[in-house]
């Protein structure tokens, strides 16, 4: 493949991406129409859950799809180096992070739910059933940072610099959270920094894992914010 077909792949990757997306948002829209009580289902926590995997893994098979090979689509899980590159610092980062992102929003969790669905299910839940909030908010960053910095960013990297390639990444990052932007301007461009910073937490330790411990950190930090707030 010649120069200016090599440069294009990484924006036909983010397209086909965003494409899985919009294809499993029409099933779910079909569903919803067709059958009466899919509606009432997808606002219960676990149909809440089934359609966030739902959508992880149809960015996932655009994975599948578009590595070139077996061993690439393997690499994006680092097994091979998850006892020599894991570190402390990355998830210490998250939790840190996540401290930051609630004390500059004070976001309480019934005003998110309002422009956030995938909240709306939990707030109202009482005992431990709200803390499977947790469980969704764990699984998203596995599937996000496979796709995002596993697989895209490093699709541009190899193409392009690391400002093009983190912007690109950060921009990608903050229209696929609609429901943040809506909800707080102060939250949603904390989102865009959070994304850079996980950006360069892969080229400085070049390792996926860790990307994945950051991100699990803050979410489950700023998660167990939201739902302490409301446990009264």
């Amino acid at each position: 493949m010649g120069v200016k077909g090599k440069t294009l792949r990484p924006w036909l990757y983010i397209v086909a991406v965003f494409g899985s997306q919009l294809v499993a948002l029409v099933i779910i829209a079909t569903l919803w129409a067709l059958f009466p009580r899919f509606g009432p289902w997808v606002d219960t926590p676990f149909g809440t859950f089934v359609v966030t995997v739902f959508g992880g893994l149809a960015a996932f098979v655009v994975v599948m799809l578009f590595s070139a090979s077996r061993h690439d689509f393997l690499s994006l899980f680092e097994f091979q180096s998850i006892r020599q590159g894991l570190r402390y610092f990355p998830a210490g980062v998250g939790f840190t992070l996540g401290l930051t992102g609630v004390w500059l929003t004070r976001i309480r969790i019934e005003n998110f739910a309002d422009n956030y669905p995938l909240m709306r299910p939990f707030v109202h839940l009482a005992g431990p059933q709200k803390y499977l909030l947790l469980i969704v908010l764990l699984i998203g960053p596995i599937f996000e940072e496979i796709i995002m910095r596993g697989f895209l960013y490093r699709a541009f990297r190899k193409n392009y610099g690391i400002t093009l390639s983190v912007s690109i990444i950060v921009l990608a990052a903050m229209l696929a959270h609609p429901g943040v932007m809506a909800s707080s301007a102060w939250l949603w461009l904390f989102l865009g920094a959070f994304q850079a910073i996980l950006c360069f937490i892969l080229e400085n330790t070049g390792n996926l894992w860790n990307c994945i411990a950051c991100h699990c950190v803050y979410n489950a930090t700023v998660a167990s914010a939201w739902l302490m707030g409301t446990s009264s």
